[in-house]
């Protein structure tokens, strides 16, 4: 018999893992948000969008003044950073989930890694979908779906 990975229902705001109840939140203390602050470019492509903007900036105008050696190079570093910190991102959204998503007795004014790692191997042990907590970190991560969508709209990336 295939056992299935669970799903979570987000429209419930809660479900269980390992016993415990957990509760998905949309805010954090001072102490997580500096925390998240430091994830969330690892999330969105391993740097944050203005970076990625200025950088694409710099080799159009580069190829512009046909420096193309030093626009190739941009470029390239851009593709190999995306391309490198793939593999950290599910990591990263993980711990981005587990800021947010919290029991009823975990004081949300503290940041404590151990806690942080406990809560991620309850998910582990309960079977949920690791899409799940991709998506939701997504979300969280301060508007990365609008901005993203608003860059297709400028026309920075092109679509296939």
């Amino acid at each position: 018999m295939l056992n299935k990975l669970k799903r979570i229902d987000f429209k419930k705001g809660e479900f269980e893992a390992n016993g415990k109840t957990y509760y998905i939140e949309k805010s954090l203390s001072i102490e997580r948000q500096m925390y998240y602050s430091k994830l969330e470019p690892k999330l969105t492509f391993g740097t944050n969008f203005e970076t990625l903007h200025n950088t694409l900036g710099t080799c159009i105008n580069l190829i512009n003044d046909s420096k193309l050696v030093q626009a190739y190079h941009g470029l390239h570093n851009i593709h190999s950073m995306i391309g490198n910190k793939l593999e950290d991102r599910y990591d990263v959204s993980l711990e981005i989930c587990a800021l947010f998503i919290n029991t009823e007795e975990e004081n949300r004014a503290e940041l404590n890694d151990k806690k942080l790692k406990s809560k991620i191997d309850d998910w582990k042990k309960e079977g949920y979908d690791y899409d799940d907590f991709f998506i939701c970190a997504l979300n969280f991560a301060g508007g990365f779906l609008e901005k993203l969508q608003q860059h297709f709209q400028n026309g920075l990336i092109k679509k296939k």
